[in-house]
């Protein structure tokens, strides 16, 4: 075999050079870290606050939540409540549409809470699922988050007195991540949940559902995501569950509520619902005046549980 000279070589190795760019672009890629949304002090009642990012290994992904933690930060053990923003939101949505973070914060300060972290994914809109390419894992992502939460701070181990509250994508993923991971909470609060199976049939080619299902219809996915489907299967024993929606949402939402809350009922699943009257897809009109209801029903659960580990 002829020996070609250095200077031969140099088309080759500047080809090679110029090319590697491309190569580099073609092979997976992990996610950028999240870049932390600014958070003032009000807005989280004067608590102090932290960062966490959770990645993925499998798909390179990263998922970052807002953790608000009890005030003087007291000994273990923690509660959790994670809440769950909807389509188009952030991990700030919950505190620039509520002021749902501050009272509970003030009832930590006046010991009518114990001391809970609260906990804000920002899940874009990835419907807090993970996607039917394998690439997108939004729901794996939560579950990451609250096992970084539990390695920094003093959690209570057993997932019967932590919550998970959230609105329309978020109620879904509330939902759905619950019932798919029953050790993990035993309160949830989902406000205009959608129904994923009633979405998708009046809007079969809008994007974000077929993100999270794929191509196919009827997707495989949808029976293991979808929390009425997992209710028929058998989820949702010694679980909290509250319900609302407004009387004048979409079906996806008022019609998906009320058949979740059928199924529930055939199960015998602790359940309770409210539906509020006039009441449209949004905070101002059906979310907000839900607030009083779920919040005094998770002080409850929580203070129960504060009675049972002592």
């Amino acid at each position: 075999m002829p020996v070609r000279s250095p200077a031969a070589l140099r088309p080759l190795v500047l080809a090679f050079a110029l090319s590697w760019p491309t190569w580099c672009a073609a092979l997976p890629q992990a996610s950028p870290e999240p870049a932390p949304l600014p958070v003032a002090a009000t807005e989280v009642g004067g608590a102090e606050t932290a960062w966490l990012v959770a990645h993925d290994t499998d798909s390179g992904q990263a998922m970052q939540a807002l953790a608000v933690l009890p005030p003087a930060a007291p000994p273990g053990p923690w509660r959790v409540l994670v809440l769950l923003h909807g389509l188009g939101g952030s991990a700030r949505s919950w505190l620039a549409a509520t002021d749902v973070v501050p009272r509970l914060v003030a009832a930590m300060r006046s010991g009518a809470l114990p001391p809970t972290l609260l906990l804000l994914p920002d899940g874009g809109d990835g419907y807090w699922a993970d996607w039917a390419d394998g690439a997108h894992p939004y729901g794996r992502l939560v579950v990451a988050l609250l096992d970084a939460a539990a390695a920094r701070h003093p959690l209570a181990p057993d997932g019967a007195v932590h919550g998970i509250v959230g609105a329309s994508m978020g109620g879904f993923g509330a939902l759905s991540l619950a019932l798919q991971h029953p050790r993990r909470f035993g309160f949830v609060a989902a406000l205009s949940a959608t129904d994923l199976a009633i979405a998708v049939a009046d809007a079969p080619k809008r994007k974000v559902y077929r993100n999270v299902l794929g191509p196919k219809a009827p997707s495989p996915i949808l029976a293991r995501i979808n929390p009425i489907d997992r209710v028929r299967a058998g989820a949702g024993a010694g679980t909290r569950f509250l319900l609302a929606w407004g009387d004048r949402e979409a079906r996806k939402f008022r019609e998906g509520g009320e058949r979740l809350l059928r199924a529930m009922r055939k199960r015998r699943l602790r359940v309770e619902h409210r539906v509020v009257k006039g009441g449209r897809h949004g905070w101002a009109s059906t979310w907000a005046p839900l607030h009083g209801w779920w919040l005094a029903r998770w002080a409850a659960h929580a203070g129960k549980a504060r009675a049972r580990s002592k």
